[in-house]
């Protein structure tokens, strides 16, 4: 926090020192079960990148990034080089910024910071092995709307289920959850069985679940005006 450096590392006379203004961009101290599982995915991945696992492993070694998901593009994409690795990045969110538990875009677009990028894909570089490349980015994010008719326990405060009820979405449904990489959202899919799961089974004071329906904030919403098979590339279509 502000004004907690005082104390010179070599003391000068006369000279004193203090930060007016908090620090940012890194993390608290890591807790222990944070540590416990992290510590086997770091065993295993040592200080080479292999698999694509183990650029996941060491993107989120710097204290910039929370998550990161890596492919090998030739599996996902035909026409990509040979060796390209795609390393997607989730930026790490001081809990100051998180009102109410809430991550949101903006949040997001303030943290994803070049110099981490540049920092993580000098190190990713560094270990990659002879044909490797990484490509290395920050994610992109799609908002999602949940709309549910939840039936409350009648002896249940019904407003304080709901309010239980949107926390408990925002800490899941979102590209930095409590959960660590177990949770869905980032390199997963979201599905409504997760919903009604997370609605009925978590939360007591939910007596059933009529309804869930997920819809996306942004899609297109443009007439397909042609339709092209790509050559080489299966069940993949190039649409204007």
């Amino acid at each position: 926090t502000a004004g907690t450096l005082t104390v010179l590392r070599k003391p000068i006379p006369d000279v004193t020192v203090t930060n007016p203004e908090p620090a940012t961009g890194g993390h608290n101290a890591e807790d222990l079960a944070s540590a416990l599982r992290r510590a086997p995915r770091d065993f295993q991945a040592r200080d080479r990148a292999v698999t694509a696992r183990d650029y996941e492993v060491i993107a989120i070694r710097h204290g910039g990034v929370e998550r990161a998901h890596a492919v090998t593009r030739r599996e996902a994409w035909a026409f990509a080089a040979p060796g390209e690795v795609e390393v997607a990045l989730v930026p790490h969110v001081p809990q100051n910024q998180r009102p109410g538990g809430r991550v949101t875009l903006e949040a997001l677009a303030a943290n994803a910071r070049e110099e981490v990028r540049a920092e993580v894909a000098a190190m990713l570089a560094e270990r990659a092995t002879i044909g490797a490349r990484p490509v290395v980015g920050w994610g992109s994010y799609k908002q999602v709307a949940v709309d549910a008719r939840v039936v409350v326990r009648p002896e249940e405060n019904a407003d304080a289920v709901r309010e239980r009820i949107l926390a408990r979405l925002a800490a899941t449904i979102t590209p930095v959850p409590e959960g660590g990489d177990a949770a869905p959202g980032f390199g997963r899919p979201l599905r409504v069985s997760n919903l009604y799961r997370w609605l009925e089974q978590a939360e007591p004071g939910v007596q059933y679940v009529e309804r869930v329906r997920l819809e996306l904030a942004e899609v297109p919403d443009a007439d397909a005006t042609d339709l092209v098979r790509a050559e080489g590339q299966a069940g993949t279509w190039f649409v204007a």
